[in-house]
């Protein structure tokens, strides 16, 4: 005679307290083995526990608690539940994430297959974490996005790719690891600075700009003016640099179409260190977009600037710094462009 199944034992005060479907978030706890087995139960339940208890946090509970082949199965039944609402099929994709089991995999790239867009975000972050080579194709042959979920799937791509040991192709590999667009830098001839300066308007912050130290950057927002303070002449530029703290220069653009006058937009700051100097380009609110340093090198100092992550477009800045010589190699990466997550403000963009 088969014997009875013991039912799991009731929800403890503790467990009633996490779970309340009005409750506040209470980190990470670690449910004793009596409380995992209560929490199965909720989960075997499925969304027909939602009203009566906050499943969501159940699974990530159990998710992080018990990374198990039964917890992925009953959290997979949960995301493939036509019934249950959207926002408990989403943690569900997400608590799957949590998961590294083939299992885990599988339900999300199951669920992906039939997902609308509305779930198709979390289901992407998911299969980048736990996701195997059966998902890669079904993500190619996802219908047409938004930039965002382009980018979240070149991203699942790539990890899933990555982690199987695969090379990548040009879109993953592009996504995590982006070259960038090139951005032309020359020298800008004295006179055509010397106008320049002619017709400024606005502050220089007390910058003494000089005609011969101005270089010219044609940026996709628009041709922007690197203009060196005076004291950085050839032959004098790096002892006047590890003098002190310095306004090194401006970078300014033209405040209207092609024949405007031009303003300061930025101010290129630099700080002495034992190791070199610390660089930063900082907008006139005092935002820093670019932040990195000057390292000594053989032939004076070896410069990198990346952008800090804040709205408008990204960009890497490495070259040489010398006595003698100013030489530049700057790269934008418009799609790494900052972009609106739910929720937030849109972001300035350049």
């Amino acid at each position: 005679m088969a014997t009875e199944r013991k039912p799991p034992p009731p929800l403890t005060t503790r467990l009633q307290r996490l779970l309340a479907l009005d409750g506040p978030f209470f980190g990470r706890p670690r449910p004793t083995a009596a409380e995992m087995e209560s929490l199965l139960a909720v989960l075997a339940e499925g969304s027909r526990a939602a009203d009566r208890v906050h499943v969501g946090r159940a699974m990530q509970i159990a998710a992080d608690n018990a990374p198990d082949e039964r917890t992925a199965n009953l959290i997979a039944r949960v995301l493939h539940d036509a019934a249950a609402p959207p926002a408990l099929r989403l943690q569900a994709a997400a608590s799957l994430g949590e998961i590294p089991l083939r299992t885990a995999g599988k339900a999300l790239a199951e669920a992906l297959s039939r997902s609308d867009a509305g779930l198709e975000a979390t289901l992407l972050q998911s299969l980048a974490k736990v996701g195997d080579l059966d998902a890669e194709p079904l993500i190619l042959q996802r219908p047409a996005a938004t930039p965002r979920l382009a980018q979240l799937r070149a991203f699942a791509r790539a990890a899933i790719l990555l982690r199987a040991g695969r090379p990548l192709d040009a879109a993953a590999s592009d996504a995590v690891l982006p070259v960038g667009v090139a951005i032309e830098v020359g020298a800008e001839p004295p006179q055509a600075v010397a106008a320049v300066l002619a017709r400024w308007r606005g502050a220089r912050y007390g910058v003494q700009l000089a005609p011969e130290l101005g270089w010219r950057l044609r940026a996709p927002c628009g041709d922007q003016l690197l203009l060196l303070a005076a004291q950085m002449a050839a032959g004098r530029r790096l002892a006047w640099l590890a003098g002190g703290e310095r306004i090194a220069g401006v970078v300014a653009v033209r405040e209207t179409g092609d024949e405007g006058d031009y303003a300061a937009q930025r101010l290129v700051l630099t700080q002495p260190t034992a190791a070199g100097l610390r660089v930063s380009v900082v907008r006139l609110d005092g935002e820093v977009d670019l932040l990195g340093h000057l390292g000594a090198a053989r032939e004076g100092y070896a410069l990198t600037l990346r952008s800090t992550g804040r709205a408008g477009l990204p960009l890497a800045v490495d070259g040489m710094v010398s006595d003698d010589a100013l030489r530049l190699r700057v790269h934008a990466f418009p799609a790494q462009r900052a972009r609106k997550r739910s929720g937030a403000v849109e972001p300035v963009v350049l």
